[in-house]
């Protein structure tokens, strides 16, 4: 698309999620999962859940980010982006994910414990966001009723005082059914995110 083609425009993978470490000064409280806000519609569907991701990324919304993820979420980096900088894992943990990306949504520059300072991204916008075939059934080593679906995508995100970011590419994304509270005492089958492979960007290239 013409956007890749801007001046000032880098393009990266969701990589970028590292970018905004676990160790820096601000972002450490941790995200306790409420109640879903109405804005979210409730995840009736695979659909309906990665509906609500979109929404999350783009209000920028931590919490309601945060609500999405089942408490074994793992989001999983690539093998080569592992080795090509050196991490000392090749996963966030749901506890990760959640800090990582509270910091990513505060609208204010993050200073890692190195010294760096991360520009803050003020705007997200996903000019793509396309399923890639039907939700199927998970690997037979995901839990019972597990599914998954590849998504490609279009993200740009725009950063104060920085360059314009964008991912482009496709990411593996796992739903799992639970039984989710709706109010107090009534509850019924939705989904929640389980996991999320990161296949964007230019790693192997």
């Amino acid at each position: 698309m013409s956007i890749l083609k801007n001046s000032g425009i880098r393009s990266i993978g969701f990589l970028l999620l590292f970018l905004f470490g676990l160790a820096g000064c601000m972002g450490q409280d941790a995200v306790i999962k409420t109640e879903v806000p109405l804005k979210y519609v409730f995840a009736e569907t695979p659909e309906d859940l990665m509906n609500n991701f979109v929404t999350a990324y783009t209000t920028r919304d931590a919490e309601g980010y945060a609500n999405l993820l089942h408490e074994d979420f793992i989001f999983s980096f690539q093998a080569c982006d592992v080795q090509k900088l050196g991490l000392s894992k090749d996963h966030y943990t749901r506890d990760d994910e959640v800090q990582t990306t509270r910091n990513m949504f505060s609208g204010k520059e993050y200073h890692k414990s190195s010294g760096q300072v991360v520009p803050a991204i003020t705007e997200i916008r996903f000019e793509q966001w396309d399923q890639v075939g039907p939700w199927q059934a998970a690997e037979e080593s995901a839990p019972s009723g597990a599914q998954r679906v590849n998504v490609e995508c279009l993200v740009i995100m725009e950063r104060e005082g920085a360059t314009t970011i964008t991912v482009q590419g496709q990411s593996t994304f796992y739903a799992l059914p639970v039984l989710l509270e709706v109010k107090k005492g009534v509850s019924r089958m939705g989904f929640e995110l389980l996991g999320w492979v990161d296949l964007t960007g230019p790693c192997g290239s």
